[in-house]
């Protein structure tokens, strides 16, 4: 035993040994662990202590040859730990690409599973979800609603690992599934009728029925989805407005790939289905409008609200971050706002609002100098944010046209009126910026759990 602890803690290459045989054995121990079970997560902690202990040895050994002032020695002991932990690297890389292809291989869990039986007989629901590995080794899975007369249609694949399904019930009696609680930036819904044996899926404002045959969704817009079938790729394009069709749900509980169906009551999720609008707060001064925030699977929405109780939405950009919107007031005492995340001048969004009349323009940017920056505005009620430009003109004594097309609730309206940027900018004076909330659905689902 002494020869062993003389041989690692005076030595250059024995911390080197140590390191590499503790993490051979880590890396094997994870490798085979998804058929141990337990007893394999057990055995790979325990390999993780040891190789802890072992990069505590080199490090007391280091110190022992600096106060022993073996300079070589210590020398020789620091480049091959940098060596180690190169090496160590590559082996994790490695040991991950094989945990994976063991598990595929042997757990059932990687197997194809249903997430419920299609009787009644011993699950609430009338179908199943079907779960198939789409990778080797990565958490991606092939998603199935399978139907009591051995009907299947496909869905979006699952590319964030085996998550499950929250259920609810309609006053149609239709079944509506909300994906990936955990992920919600990913979530894709469904409207699942058992009686017609339809899938539908939700895009943005409207249901998409996923045609018969569909093997999986490969892709989708705003009322539209790209499918994949036997006779190769199709599209589908969005029926019936999403509306007030999931009012009146009933939340039935979570459906988990294992087969195991946990009834629950309530809506716990109702923050991340139907999140609600909420005012954001100015840091820095007041103003006579309003901000108004709402995540929407993984983005944040937003709208200005002014007195009168007008609503505009704002721009096609919707997903910020955390750096907020910047807000400056001009000479005309009109408001100047932008995505304070976009340090790009040229590409960031940016609109002029004018509190009194309560209208808001978006700047078109002229990337190419044929017009240059336009202040286009918005018209009364769009709830889409500034939709797409059109633009014409402008040369060979052509008269200059721009327009802009925006969703309102009474449809679609396009919008004319439009003025050069020119000078109206200068000499702007900062006031403050909008934060987006602190209102994370995924940390959200997290508390829940641990409580």
């Amino acid at each position: 035993m002494k020869k062993i602890a003389r041989f690692v803690f005076e030595t250059a290459y024995g911390p080197f040994v140590a390191w590499c045989c503790t993490a051979l054995l880590l890396f094997a121990a994870y490798a085979i662990s998804p058929p141990l079970g337990r007893f394999g997560t057990a055995m790979v902690n325990m390999m993780f202590v040891v190789q802890v202990l072992a990069a505590i040895a080199w490090l007391i050994a280091l110190f022992i040859s600096l106060n022993e002032r073996e300079w070589l020695r210590a020398l020789g002991q620091f480049l091959l730990g940098i060596a180690g932990l190169f090496l160590f690297g590559l082996g994790l890389a490695f040991a991950f690409v094989a945990h994976g292809v063991v598990a595929h291989a042997t757990s059932s869990g990687y197997a194809e599973v249903r997430s419920a039986n299609v009787t009644n007989e011993t699950a609430v629901l009338e179908f199943a979800v079907e779960y198939r590995p789409a990778h080797p080794f990565l958490a991606e899975y092939d998603k199935t609603i399978v139907f009591k007369s051995g009907k299947r249609i496909g869905v979006w694949m699952d590319t964030g690992g085996a998550g499950p399904f929250a259920v609810y019930r309609l006053p149609t009696g239709e079944y509506y599934l909300v994906d990936g609680l955990k992920h919600d930036f990913i979530r894709n819904d469904y409207r699942v009728n058992i009686t017609n044996e339809t899938v539908e899926m939700m895009c943005d404002k409207t249901w998409v029925n996923i045609p018969e045959g569909t093997i999986k969704v490969v892709g989708g817009g705003n009322d539209s989805i790209s499918v994949e079938t036997a006779d190769g790729e199709k599209r589908a394009d969005g029926r019936m407005p999403v509306g007030d069709s999931l009012k009146g749900r009933s939340y039935l509980g979570l459906l988990y790939p294992s087969g195991r169906f946990d009834p629950g009551e309530g809506d716990p999720f109702a923050d991340i289905i139907e999140p609600k609008w909420k005012i954001v707060k100015l840091a820095g001064g007041e103003v006579p409008f309003s901000l108004e925030c709402k995540r929407w699977k993984g983005s944040h929405c937003y709208r200005l609200a002014f007195a009168s109780g007008a609503r505009i939405a704002l721009g096609s950009e919707n997903c910020i971050g955390e750096a907020g919107y910047s807000l400056y007031v001009l000479e005309d005492r009109r408001y100047h706002l932008f995505n304070a995340g976009q340090k790009d001048v040229s590409w960031r969004n940016e609109w002029r609002i004018d509190a009194t009349g309560e209208s808001v323009e978006v700047m078109f940017k002229d990337h190419w100098g044929k017009y240059g920056d336009l202040w286009v505005k918005i018209p009364p009620g769009a709830t889409s944010g500034s939709g797409g430009f059109s633009i014409g003109g402008g040369e060979n004594g052509k008269p200059l046209s721009v327009s802009i097309d925006v969703d309102t609730e009474g449809g679609k309206v396009t919008g004319h009126d439009f003025t050069p940027v020119g000078e109206t900018l200068a000499n702007e004076k900062f006031i403050g910026t909008f934060h987006p909330p602190d209102d994370e659905p995924r940390s959200k689902s997290r508390k829940r759990e641990r409580k």
